[in-house]
């Protein structure tokens, strides 16, 4: 429902004001939770006066069109919206569609057709998590980089522009401002980096392919040249705005984000099978609550990826859009935060560990030195650290820790409210945020609302049979 009321936060009102005044060109490189997508909005809707046929055409993630735009477009505006991943239809005054399908074939002739309408509309276009376009040469920032002379005006969003390296700006600033920092990425790359080994730096600028794979090979590093970074900053500067959520006082002590994801084909087919016999078995038993949500608790498996056979063994479905999320998640974020993962089961927790390597550690039944993982997480940047709330849902510190995501959900509150306490402590510097991934037409949903109005079991258990039944 709309709110006419709403009233915006002083960045988000100073970001409006200088992307519209500054010709339409801009970056809002604000925290997770500092409110980019409504403030995207708002700078569409006054540059929108001064040309009622303007459009806005967004790219941002598939678990982003209905949650954050769709859900922002109806509460604070009056504006329509099409969600190109599903509809054909260009008519409204919000065109969203997701990373995949931009660079499909299948979407190709109605990006034709986008084109054809250009001749008659202004277009506004808006790239939301950006760093998703930080390689150069990715098959996606190609082709936005090809489309960027359709926009007349351009904003880019990311809370992690650059994660791993200021190299990953030139294709964001490419899409923004062409040639702003350079002719091309190589261009950009002699100009503003070397190769770096202790104190010793290496320009790029005259060194061929070859050498410099050679130098790389016995140990130098690539890295931003002594006074290069200044360099950079300054030629980004009018464009582009950093905000950090312990520099917005204004803002909430803790950020609830929901990422909703869609299960694949066989894996809706399975969670109904599963359900059908679950429900069967529980009204044929006449079971306690208690045993009742224990069994029905088993469909969580299926929306994480994967399902415990009768010997106890997990099999896994071969596509898991569940675990891909959270890898977005994680990247979005940046490899300098430390993160908190929490996850029912042990499967789970060995999953992300692994996918992740040396940047994760465990804390469950099965970890060997639970107090050496909780020290090293403690005193190591950009560690992540998969734990079952059982073992890490009381009485341990995370202060310094500010990112916490919930992989797959505990039903009881008590527990949900003690893992979420351990990044919210006395005397916490930054706010908290927390992810929840959650798998639409599953559990995750009715059980995230469970523990939102804080639902008794008979509460929990009579939603679930509801949807059960359906």
């Amino acid at each position: 429902m709309y709110n006419k009321s709403m009233k915006l936060f002083s960045h988000q009102s100073t970001g409006i004001s200088d992307f519209t005044s500054s010709g339409g060109r801009g970056a809002f490189f604000w925290d997770v939770g500092c409110g980019k997508t409504l403030a995207a909005l708002k700078s569409f809707e006054e540059l929108k006066k001064d040309d009622p046929t303007l459009r806005l055409f967004v790219v941002c993630p598939v678990s982003l069109i209905e949650s954050a735009w769709g859900e922002d477009i109806k509460k604070f505006t009056k504006l329509t919206y099409s969600n190109l991943r599903t509809s054909a239809d260009l008519s409204a005054d919000i065109l969203i569609v997701n990373f995949e399908t931009l660079i499909s074939k299948r979407f190709a002739p109605v990006i034709k057709r986008i084109v054809a309408i250009t001749e008659h509309n202004q277009f506004m276009g808006v790239i939301d998590e950006s760093q998703r376009i930080k390689s150069y040469n990715a098959k996606t920032t190609r082709y936005l980089l090809a489309l960027s002379p359709l926009f007349k005006y351009r904003l880019i969003l990311s809370a992690t522009p650059a994660p791993n390296s200021m190299l990953e700006y030139w294709s964001q600033m490419e899409f923004l401002r062409p040639k702003l920092l350079g002719n091309n990425f190589f261009s950009f790359r002699s100009s503003f980096f070397g190769l770096r080994r202790g104190k010793d730096v290496i320009p790029l600028g005259g060194l061929g392919r070859k050498e410099m794979m050679m130098l790389m090979k016995r140990g130098w590093k690539m890295d931003v040249m002594p006074g290069a970074q200044q360099r950079i900053s300054d030629r980004m500067a009018p464009y582009c705005q950093f905000v950090e959520k312990r520099d917005v006082l204004d803002l909430p002590d803790e950020i609830d984000v929901i990422r909703p994801i869609e299960m694949t084909k066989p894996q809706t087919k399975a969670f109904k099978e599963m359900q059908r016999d679950l429900v069967t078995e529980i009204e044929n038993e006449q079971i306690d609550v208690v045993n009742a949500l224990s069994k029905l608790m088993k469909l969580r498996q299926i929306s994480s990826g994967f399902a415990y056979n009768r010997e106890g063994k997990a099999i896994e479905f071969k596509d898991n859009p569940k675990m891909k999320e959270l890898e977005n998640v994680i990247e979005d974020i940046g490899r300098t935060k430390s993160v908190v993962i929490f996850c029912q089961y042990r499967f789970e927790v060995e999953k992300i560990c692994n996918l992740f390597g040396e940047r994760a550690r465990s804390l469950y039944s099965k970890t060997k030195d639970k107090e050496a993982n909780i020290k090293e997480f403690k005193n190591t940047s950009g560690l992540l650290l998969v734990a079952h709330p059982l073992s890490a849902g009381v009485g341990l510190s995370f202060n310094d820790c500010d990112y916490m995501i919930f992989y797959s959900l505990d039903y009881s509150y008590m527990n949900y409210y003690q893992c979420r306490g351990r990044i919210m402590r006395a005397q916490k510097k930054n706010n908290a945020t927390y992810i929840h991934l959650i798998a639409e037409g599953s559990l995750d949903r009715i059980i995230m609302q469970a523990l939102k109005n804080k639902h008794d079991n008979v509460k929990l258990f009579q939603n679930i049979l509801k949807q059960c039944r359906k």
